[in-house]
Formats: structure tokens, C-alpha cells, sequence
């Protein structure tokens, strides 16, 4: 892998950054090598990209150097609120994942959050919201739609209709599976303990603004496909999650779904994506009624190129 070496003013001190999977992303490179300019740095110091090999799959200029006032950019930075280090905590527990927030009608800031006390996919995992009125700074007590010493719920998004609702989408393990089939190897025995993504995928509403939640869940059906047939259970559990945020195009609203083939080496298997539509979840107001369609048609989501 191409990697680079970050020469300090004093030329005294190289820090090799070869094997980060940070540096694996096209045009992240910069960003992340700021946090290696010491605030005692002088205001001449310097830093120079080395190149030691190619750098197509990193978009880097060929021959580049590039000198950086260190002084001047954390100055820059100690204002800019985009950088990392000028962000506030969300409150979570301890392992916590996909932020999303929305803006409800009475101009909160409505977050969900998957978190736990353990590690991602360990029991206990469940979703949470919160509420923000001053952007952010502070936070209200987390709600939780769905209680933690229950299935796990997951991956939550959410989407604000026209009439100020608000629907929060999300994984559950309501048939509460403890374990499934996986491939061995990795899987010692051929059994999988994690079961954050698989389920059904369903939705609670919000008429006060994230402050409380709809008691009933409501599951959405999801057309079956062939990678759910294929899977290990032959469709009879479905394994998916889902990382899209949801959105609306004219008086219709989506909401991605990834279906899932089965678990082993690099945990998923096999992904394709799915688009739920719905043509009138903008102004039914019982969630019975809700029409939901899976798209594409056919018996495949999207999918990416072999090796894509």
C-alpha cells in the first residue's frame, strides 16, 4: 500500500502512516495528517508529502509538496466548527453509531442513535433519541422508543412529514433469535451470536416532536427477493440493516434498506440495496393505511460490480 512520510520542521521525526485504513480513502489524506502538526510547532514549520509510491488510488498531485503554517492553520482551525476537534458529544452509552437528526416543527433538533453498554451487536443494543434546543450544545434525557433489556433495535433513521410527524425506522429483532448460521470459518461451529441485523424493519411515530413515541410498533412489508431465498433459512428470517437516511421526492418518501445474503468473512456475505416507497405515508395519519411498495422491480436490489 502507498504510504507517506511526514517530515516535521526539524526533519528529526518521521511518522509513517502506510498501514492506516484512513489513508485508503480518496482525498481524506489531509484532514487527518493536521492532527500530527504539534501546537508548539514553530510558525515556519513545515510539513512535506513525500511521495515513496504511485498515488492513483489516492488522487494525490504528482511531485507534491505542500508547506503549512502551522500556527496559522490551528488558529484557523480552534474557529472552523467543522473540524472534529470543535465538535459536542451526543450522549450515549458506550458503544454508539449512526447520529441522525432531523429538525421538527418546533425547531428542535431530533436525534436518534443506536447505542449499548457493549460493543456493536451485543445484547442490550437498542435505539435512542434526544432532543437539542440550542443547536446542539445540550441534550434532553434520551428517550428510548424501544427498551434496552429487550430484542435489540437498531440502525435507526429518521424522516419528518409535512403535517410535523415524525417516523423513526428501524431494525428489530422481534422474534428476539439469539443466534444464527453463519459461515465456518469465522464463525467457531458455524453459529452467529450477533443478531442486530436481522428481523423485521419497522417504524414508530412521534406527534410531540421526539418527546414521546408511538406504544405499537408497525412492521413494513418488504417484498421478497432472491437473496432472501438464498439465505440459510431460505427467506423464513431475513438478514438486512440499514445506513440511508430517508428522504422525499415530490409527495412521495423513501426509505433504503440493505438486505443481507448471510454472515462470514468481513461479517456480511453479500448486500444489495432496496428503496421502501410509500405514496402516502406525506398525509395518511394511521399507520395501518400506510402503502409501502419495494423497488427496484424484480428479483434484485442494486448491486454493486463484481469487486466494486
Amino acid at each position: 500500500m502507498e504510504y507517506y512520510d511526514i517530515i516535521k520542521s526539524d526533519f528529526n521525526e518521521i511518522v509513517k502512516l502506510g498501514d492506516d485504513p484512513k489513508w485508503n480513502h480518496n482525498n481524506c489524506y489531509f484532514p487527518y495528517l493536521l492532527k500530527h502538526i504539534p501546537a508548539e510547532a514553530g510558525r515556519n514549520a513545515q510539513v512535506l508529502f513525500q511521495k515513496n509510491a504511485g498515488v492513483e488510488n489516492i488522487g494525490v498531485a504528482e511531485n507534491m509538496t505542500q508547506t503549512v503554517q502551522s500556527e496559522s492553520v490551528l488558529k484557523a482551525l480552534s474557529r472552523d466548527w467543522r473540524h472534529v476537534s470543535n465538535g459536542r458529544v451526543i450522549p450515549a452509552a458506550h458503544y454508539c453509531d449512526q447520529p441522525y437528526i432531523v429538525k421538527t416543527d418546533d425547531g428542535a433538533w431530533l436525534c436518534a442513535v443506536t447505542t449499548g453498554t457493549g460493543r456493536e451487536g451485543a445484547p442490550g443494543q437498542h435505539i435512542i433519541t434526544m432532543r437539542s434546543t440550542d443547536c446542539g450544545r445540550t441534550w434532553s434525557e434520551p428517550v428510548a422508543p424501544e427498551p434496552p433489556d429487550g430484542p435489540e433495535s437498531s440502525y435507526a433513521v429518521l424522516l419528518k412529514v409535512p403535517g410535523g410527524r415524525v417516523y423513526c425506522f428501524y431494525n428489530h429483532n422481534t422474534d428476539n433469535i439469539r443466534e444464527v448460521r453463519a459461515d465456518d470459518p469465522p464463525f467457531k461451529g458455524g453459529i452467529c451470536k450477533r443478531v442486530d441485523s436481522l428481523g423485521y424493519f419497522v417504524f414508530k411515530y412521534s406527534d410531540d416532536h421526539g418527546r414521546t413515541w408511538s406504544p405499537a410498533r408497525y412492521g413494513i412489508p418488504v417484498r421478497e427477493m432472491e437473496i432472501d431465498r438464498k439465505n440459510i433459512y431460505r427467506g423464513k428470517v431475513r438478514f438486512f440493516w440499514n445506513v440511508g437516511r430517508p428522504f422525499i421526492c415530490g409527495n412521495k418518501a423513501f426509505v433504503p434498506l440493505h438486505k443481507v445474503g448471510g454472515f462470514g468473512e468481513g461479517f456480511f456475505t453479500g448486500s444489495e440495496g432496496v428503496l421502501l416507497k410509500s405514496d402516502n405515508i406525506m398525509q395518511e395519519n394511521n399507520p395501518d393505511k400506510i402503502r409501502w411498495e419495494t423497488l427496484p422491480d424484480g428479483e434484485m436490489g442494486l448491486r454493486a460490480h463484481k469487486g466494486g
